[in-house]
């Protein structure tokens, strides 16, 4: 598990199996690779990204086979990020379960079951009938559902913008239907081909927004909610952090040598405590607190 001031521990089974909640900024991460073979390209000592890195008092360096999949300065900035994972012989890349929150719709459907608390005998779970809606249709596109049962392929086409048409013959189902949908909140989308949606779609990606004309014409989508996608490569490009590190590197070093001197120590910074001992003097205690104050910030970017 991954804290908000980048240090790593393990997660409980509690709070991996969600019977308790992560810390306030936690999350889980992973460990990706940080080599690249790179076939048909010159490798080892002196060939581009082959180089020695120096990591929480060890020295690693890539396989003569391989490379690092970044350059010098973008490892620095990995470092700066808190991305990075010194193992016993090979660096490793921390990727965050939120670093991209999509996933591709495959053919193995295995997280999805049968409707819970029917309403009606024959009923279909709604996030089955969203991944088939959405993988076939666009805004606008008509869906035919010849046997309505409670209407769930019309409630899921009203939310994403299809038009539909239902049949059934029982009078029942076309009742519980017809009430789940006039009773029903669904989202509300701005259409793209508007003046709104671009106001919108300017807000999303900081451009200025499109100035028509405009047909507010369904079959050109909407504008929707992104998902940042963060790579190891837009981390390495990011030359703020560099502006973020440089803020705070002053002040964390001045913190770090006071601690040190107070409790005659040589701590590196991935060496100092997440507790206090009860034992440490107050000021001790006071530039140890100040300490992790400032590297929680450093973290966040603020």
């Amino acid at each position: 598990m991954l804290l908000d001031d980048g240090t790593r521990r393990p997660a409980t089974n509690e709070e991996k199996s969600g019977a308790s909640s992560l810390p306030n900024g936690a999350v889980f991460f992973t460990a990706g690779d940080m080599q690249s073979a790179g076939m048909g390209r010159e490798k080892g000592e002196g060939a581009a990204s082959w180089f020695k890195v120096q990591f929480e008092g060890r020295e690693y360096t890539p396989t003569m086979q391989s490379r690092w999949k970044t350059n010098e300065d973008g490892m620095r900035r990995l470092k700066a990020s808190s991305r990075i994972i010194g193992q016993r012989t090979a660096l490793r890349y921390l990727r965050r379960i939120d670093d991209f929150a999509a996933y591709a719709i495959n053919n193995m459907w295995s997280d999805v079951g049968g409707a819970s608390n029917k309403s009606y005998v024959v009923e279909t779970a709604p996030r089955i009938v969203e991944r088939c809606i959405l993988m076939t249709t666009d805004p606008g596109d008509l869906v035919l559902d010849p046997t309505c049962g409670s209407g769930t392929t019309a409630h899921v086409a009203e939310n994403w913008g299809r038009r539909w048409i239902t049949i059934d013959t029982s009078r029942v189902a076309l009742t519980l239907a017809r009430a789940r949908l006039m009773g029903a909140k669904f989202d509300y989308y701005h259409l793209a081909d508007s003046a709104a949606g671009a106001e919108e779609e300017s807000k999303l990606t900081g451009k200025l927004p499109a100035q028509g004309p405009f047909a507010n014409d369904i079959r050109h989508g909407f504008v929707y909610r992104r998902t940042p996608h963060i790579t190891l490569k837009s981390i390495t490009n990011n030359a703020e952090i560099d502006v973020i590190w440089d803020r705070y590197q002053e002040a964390l070093a001045d913190r770090l040598g006071d601690l040190n001197a107070l409790l005659s120590t040589n701590w590196d910074y991935w060496q100092v405590p997440r507790e206090a001992s009860k034992s440490w003097p107050s000021k001790a205690v006071e530039a140890h607190s100040t300490w992790w104050e400032l590297r929680r910030a450093r973290q966040k970017g603020h």
